[in-house]
């Protein structure tokens, strides 16, 4: 299983994430990962992530595969961009952090 966060600075989609996971998660499992990434590289500051690119092997006996699916999560923000969080969040309201 793999997880790619697009990384985006501004409208610009400056790289991605990702979380790997090289088990078998049983119907009805968790799975809990981390993505890490620098959000400063000196000269590009990644400002949100809010879409994930999830691939997996399913294998559920009849026909197994390769599964491809775009989720989209609730953005995840850099501390110094404040003000876009305070944007959306009047939009969509808080989010638990």
């Amino acid at each position: 299983m793999d997880l790619a966060f697009a990384l985006i600075s501004g409208a610009v989609l400056t790289g991605t994430a990702t979380a790997i996971y090289l088990g078998q998660i049983p119907p009805g499992g968790r799975w809990f990962f981390r993505a890490q990434f620098v959000d400063y590289d000196g000269q590009i500051l990644v400002s949100k992530s809010e879409t994930v690119l999830l691939s997996a092997f399913v294998n559920n006996g009849s026909s197994p595969g390769w599964l491809k699916q775009n989720l989209q999560f609730d953005p995840v923000f850099s501390p110094i961009n404040s003000g876009e969080r305070k944007q959306w969040e009047k939009i969509h309201g808080k989010r638990q952090r």
